[in-house]
C-alpha cells in the first residue's frame, strides 16, 4: 500500500533570498573586454596642401572597453568606448589651449579584428589601420 508522504513547508532564511539574487545578479554583469591593436599604416593628410604621405607603422593600442584605449608608451587611458554586435568605438575630444579641437576616435571591427584609429587637429588628419586581438 502506497503511503502519501507530505514534505514540510520550507521557508528561506531572508538572507539566503538575498545572496542567490546577489549571486544572479553578479553572474549577468559585463566585463570588460580589452584589445592589443597593432598599428601596420599611417597615413597623414594635410590641408589646404592636399599632402599625403603613407608609411608603415609600429605603433600598439590597447583598448579597454571600460577605460577607453592609450597608446603602448602612454600612463593614461583616454575617451569612452560603446560596444554594439558590430563594432567597439572608443573617442575623445580635447582642447590644448588652443583655437580648434582635436578629435581623437578608435574603432574596432569584431567581424573581422581590423582598427582604425583617427586624429584631427586643425588641417591635419593622422589615420592609422591594422589588426586587433582580444585578449
Amino acid at each position: 500500500m502506497l503511503k502519501k508522504v507530505i514534505a514540510p513547508k520550507y521557508k528561506a532564511h531572508p538572507m539566503k533570498k538575498s545572496l542567490l539574487f546577489a549571486a544572479l545578479l553578479l553572474s549577468s554583469t559585463t566585463h570588460a573586454s580589452v584589445y592589443v591593436c597593432d598599428t601596420e599604416k599611417e597615413i597623414t593628410m594635410e590641408s589646404p596642401k592636399g599632402v599625403i604621405s603613407e608609411e608603415p607603422s609600429g605603433d600598439v593600442f590597447f583598448i579597454d572597453t571600460e577605460k577607453g584605449y592609450k597608446v603602448e608608451r602612454a600612463n593614461f587611458w583616454s575617451g569612452s568606448c560603446t560596444v554594439n554586435k558590430i563594432a567597439i568605438s572608443c573617442s575623445a575630444t580635447s582642447t590644448l589651449g588652443v583655437d580648434y579641437e582635436d578629435v581623437l576616435s578608435v574603432v574596432i571591427s569584431k567581424e573581422f579584428g581590423t582598427f582604425t584609429y583617427a586624429l584631427i587637429t586643425g588641417l591635419t588628419s593622422w589615420n592609422k589601420t591594422g589588426h586587433c586581438t582580444e585578449i
